[in-house]
């Protein structure tokens, strides 16, 4: 367990509980370098969530560069702790001077790009800025009536036929 990764993740805001308690089992794993290798299962357990949970959360994780991951075959991943990143999202102060900062998943972080030579020709490319689809809801024009009930196709003389021709078939 490392104090030096463990404290920082308590000041990270925005973050729901469920990642916020999956952060930290990370974080209580990790070693001095920020380096843990817990398996999916054990911190699904231990943090009381499923397994798809810790997945979709660790992917978030390294959606914001917080940690990355290697893949180790018959052993469990070994994640490792950004400390720019992290020390950038726990800290309330800008260290980026000059920088304006942005929401990205509910996680303030610093805009890097050069937003005066895009955001003329192609708006600003944070996706807080990308602009909900709109959606089209197709609904019948008319109301259906008690008139437009359905009809059986066959009526009875149909069904006396059927029958005739059944018996036929039977006794042919």
């Amino acid at each position: 367990m490392s104090v030096h990764i463990t404290a920082p993740v308590w000041k990270i805001k925005n973050l729901t509980m469920t990642q916020k308690i999956i952060l930290l089992k990370l974080a209580d794993n990790a070693n001095e370098a920020g380096i843990c290798w817990p398996s999916l299962s054990t911190i699904a357990e231990d943090c009381g969530c499923s397994v798809r949970t810790v997945s979709r959360s660790i992917a978030y994780f390294e959606g914001i560069d917080l940690i990355d991951h290697d893949r180790r075959f018959n052993k469990s991943n070994m994640y490792h702790f950004n400390i720019d990143t992290l020390s950038i999202l726990s800290s309330s102060i800008d260290t980026v001077s000059n920088t304006p900062r942005h929401t990205v998943q509910s996680i303030e972080t610093p805009c890097l790009v050069n937003v005066d030579t895009l955001s003329s020709q192609y708006g600003h490319p944070c996706p807080t800025n990308r602009q909900e689809p709109k959606r089209t809801i197709n609904e019948p024009s008319i109301e259906p009536s008690e008139e437009d009930e359905y009809e059986d196709p066959f009526d009875e003389a149909d069904s006396i036929r059927l029958k005739e021709m059944a018996d036929q078939r039977k006794f042919g």
